[in-house]
């Protein structure tokens, strides 16, 4: 968990920049809109539908709420990454479907209750419309992307715009497989080397390390349900309220008045845990995926750009005017797709360390309250069980004698 939150590699990345060209400071982008996913997600069959209500920053009121169904996010995030030129833009990862049909619910509610559990957890989106919202955010609050028209409609138009599904071709898949062999490719500039080589360190290393806080948050959720199945079985074992039986009924009572004090702590405990450290490594775990994908398009691009030098090199002279438009089109694209890479880089390293720090205090300080309320509450329960003796003493010993 120490090694996520560590920023040596990023300091180190952040104090360089690129040596294929200089790229202008842009001057500071502030979103227009600011978007709430409400909790309250409709199920229609297999169709979920969220609730966004969309804030006008610059007059502080609700500009609209529209509804949305998942396909419909999805569909954004194709428009957004055709729309607009995306080569050196590290876009914000679209958030995975949540388990709508029975078996993938039965699979998301034995990974949380426990693989020897038959009860099924309820359907509760909250954690996806915390992704929802916090990817749609992120596209509002890109320089590039938070300008994209179809963003803009999105949001303000009562009707989700008209989905076309979108599947690959076998050219496309075929193209694909072609351009996975220059991932390898050595980069001709050390900044964007670097970077590969740090994030073939890191992917692994934040995907760990969210798995296993999410292990931690489902192990707290099965302690609350076992708990929760203690203190019911408690409140069957009662007797006649007569003699030492009444003794036994209140120290039952107490006793799971006890254990209901611990299950509300984890309860706080795992819901602060999901909404605060847990959503944070979610975030840049997936991140990877779109960081990489940037650096591979861009040396696409830079093989692009070499091969049209070597081309040049050998065209004939008839065909040199041709081969030299292609190559200064290639030096071009490269040299663009760097300018906005070194940026969209250093602007991600500044992000994550920052949010990271903010999530781990964060995650400290609702720990440390909770343990306190928790603390309180046993406290008291442990007084009551205190006057137990001198409370009862008198119905135990008659009935004794």
């Amino acid at each position: 968990m120490a090694a996520v939150g560590e920023d040596k590699e990023g300091e180190d990345v952040d104090s360089r920049s690129s040596d294929a060209s200089t790229p202008e400071q842009c001057e500071e982008f502030r979103p227009r809109f600011r978007v709430e996913v409400l909790h309250n997600v409709i199920k229609d069959g297999e169709i979920l539908k969220y609730t966004l209500n969309v804030t006008d920053l610059e007059t502080g009121s609700l500009a609209a709420t529209v509804k949305r169904q998942y396909e419909d996010f999805e569909y954004l995030e194709h428009c957004v990454s055709t729309s607009s030129r995306v080569d050196g833009v590290v876009a914000p990862a679209m958030p995975p479907r949540p388990p709508i049909d029975a078996a993938k619910a039965e699979e998301a509610s034995r990974r949380v209750l426990g693989s020897c559990s038959r009860g099924l957890l309820g359907d509760e989106y909250r954690r996806s419309c915390r992704q929802l919202q916090r990817y749609v955010n992120a596209l509002l609050e890109h320089r590039i992307l938070g300008k994209d028209v179809a963003l803009m409609e999105f949001l303000t138009k009562p009707d989700p715009p008209a989905r076309a599904k979108v599947k690959k071709g076998i050219l496309a898949r075929l193209s694909d497989s072609l351009d996975a062999r220059r991932a390898t490719h050595p980069d001709c500039d050390e900044f964007f080397q670097k970077q590969r080589d740090w994030l073939t360190q890191f992917g692994p290393m934040i995907s760990d390390a969210n798995d296993k806080f999410d292990d931690l948050v489902a192990a707290e959720c099965r302690m609350c349900g076992q708990l929760t199945h203690l203190t019911t079985a408690l409140s069957f074992c009662l007797y006649p309220n007569t003699g030492a039986n009444a003794f036994h009924n209140q120290f039952q009572a107490r006793f799971s008045d006890a254990l209901e004090a611990v299950k509300e702590g984890f309860e706080v405990m795992a819901y602060n845990d999901e909404a605060t450290l847990s959503m944070c490594l979610d975030w840049y775990a997936r991140s990877v995926e779109s960081l990489n994908g940037m650096l591979f398009r861009r040396t696409c691009l830079m093989v692009d750009y070499e091969t049209s030098n070597k081309n040049l090199d050998r065209a004939k002279p008839h065909k040199k005017e041709a081969a030299e438009k292609l190559k200064k089109d290639a030096e071009k694209a490269f040299e663009e797709c760097s300018d906005v890479a070194s940026l969209e880089i250093k602007k991600y390293h500044r992000a994550r360390v920052q949010e990271m720090q903010d999530a781990i205090c964060k995650y400290a300080e609702v720990q440390a309250m909770t343990s306190r309320d928790t603390y309180a509450l046993l406290a008291s329960a442990y007084a009551k069980f205190k006057e137990l003796p001198s409370a009862l003493n008198g119905s135990v010993v008659g009935s004794a004698s």
